[in-house]
């Protein structure tokens, strides 16, 4: 079940920083019941639109099955090139045979003054 989750301003993720980007997911979207992670395999893709080839991939950590939360670590490298503006992402359930999209929207990467 895809529910929308846009990484905002308010996130505070800024190009080339590492930053941990971390969902919970639910089984309904009513957004009530987190689903069940165990044995899942996820992927966090970022692209300037959806029909784009991403400009990052990244593999998607669970961090507590039972609760379903899950986490992308972006690495300062990842996004040092990358200009500030806003972004769309996916993240995908990558399975054999059960693939999906578990969350999506839009995500924000602002500019800060470098050191």
């Amino acid at each position: 079940m895809a529910y929308s989750s846009p990484i905002t301003s308010t996130h505070n993720w800024f190009v080339g920083e590492d930053k941990i980007l971390q969902w919970t997911i639910y089984q309904t979207t009513a957004l009530s019941s987190p689903q069940n992670l165990a044995g899942y395999t996820m992927q966090f893709l970022l692209a300037r639109h959806y029909e784009d080839t991403p400009l990052l991939t990244k593999s998607v950590t669970i961090v507590t099955s039972t609760a379903g939360t899950c986490r992308a670590t972006i690495a300062d490298t990842d996004t040092s090139t990358m200009a500030p503006k806003t972004y769309v992402y996916s993240l995908w359930r990558t399975n054999d045979g059960s693939e999906q999209v578990l969350a999506f929207g839009q995500a924000v990467l602002k500019e800060a003054v470098s050191t």
